[in-house]
């Protein structure tokens, strides 16, 4: 079946549903409704008009030609299932919508793609286009025993990566993590990332979207608010029969070491300080390399006050 819209309408509105090959010769069309809008061919020329509104999605299976001045305008979605797609003769498709054709399409003749005249004759692995590189539904933070970050996104069109951004004072960001996109997206997609290298009592995160080809948009930070301002810490500490020489101390939150002691309860030594590495915002490694077989007590003291005694046995 093939429907034909002649100039002598001037404005015919479609209901979502399904139909055979549908050509606009000059003449004003929206699809009308929410839903989806499955079409085998769409042409278009003489000037003709075609507006997909939000919440409606057309599909077409089989050839697409938008020419002769033609103008379509996506708020909503267009993708274009088939081998054979043509944007030419100054056809402009725009809009604040998606357009995805997962076979390419062919850009020439003076037209544009959401402004852009650029030729794309194949795309591996599907084209897809957008003003809105991607559409954010949520972000998030959270504090239990880490920081918890999460997102999610409606569409994403040439997402490469997002650049997770921390900052203690909200001005300066710095990168923590890079997280992989997911390329093309018409599907809700959520994202975690745990930070267990909070600094501060109040952290600020940011996202920094990155295309395929370099260019990004950044989204609006948000802050939470850590138990970095809280005194108490409490601690672990392995392994507590030393044989390989090292000895981790391990907080339930970040700290640093401000003192500490080893002390002999066997009479083979009485204080020994040994040196001090950190693997980790929670993580202290201790070298015993420096004491004989024995049992000895070991106290720690954090720069914000807390304690730590343990019992260590060398052998």
């Amino acid at each position: 079946m093939t429907v034909s819209v002649s100039a002598a309408h001037a404005q015919t509105y479609i209901a979502p549903g399904s139909a055979g090959d549908i050509e606009l010769n000059g003449d004003d069309v929206t699809i009308g409704g929410i839903g989806t809008f499955t079409i085998t061919e769409l042409k278009l020329k003489s000037a003709a008009t075609l507006k997909i509104p939000a919440g409606v999605i057309v599909i077409v299976n089989g050839k697409f030609e938008n020419k002769a001045g033609s103008i379509i305008t996506i708020d909503g979605e267009l993708i274009l299932n088939g081998t054979e797609n043509e944007n030419k003769g100054e056809g402009v498709i725009d809009g604040m919508g998606i357009l995805y054709a997962p076979n390419g399409i062919k850009n020439k003749g003076g037209a544009t793609i959401f402004g852009n005249s650029r030729t794309y004759p194949d795309c591996l692995g599907g084209c897809s286009y957008s003003t809105l590189p991607v559409e954010l539904l949520s972000f998030d933070a959270t504090f239990e025993k880490n920081v918890k970050i999460t997102w999610s996104t409606a569409t994403e069109v040439n997402n490469e990566y997002f650049s997770l951004e921390r900052s203690e004072d909200g001005v300066e960001f710095y990168e923590i993590a890079r997280i992989e996109g997911n390329g093309n997206s018409t599907e809700v997609i959520e994202y975690t990332f745990e930070d267990d290298t909070y600094k501060s009592e109040v952290e600020y995160y940011r996202l920094t979207q990155v295309d395929f080809d370099g260019q990004y948009e950044v989204f609006n930070a948000i802050r939470v608010e850590t138990n970095m301002g809280q005194t108490e810490n409490t601690f672990n500490v392995y392994p507590t029969v030393v044989t390989q020489g090292k000895v981790t101390i391990e907080g339930e939150k970040p700290f640093q070491v401000k003192d500490i002691q080893v002390i002999s309860l066997t009479g083979t030594s009485n204080i020994y300080q040994p040196n001090t590495s950190e693997v980790g915002f929670r993580n202290v490694e201790v070298d015993m390399n420096g004491l004989q077989n024995g049992l000895y007590l070991m106290k720690m003291v954090s720069e914000d006050g807390n304690e730590m005694t343990s019992r260590i046995i060398v052998k």
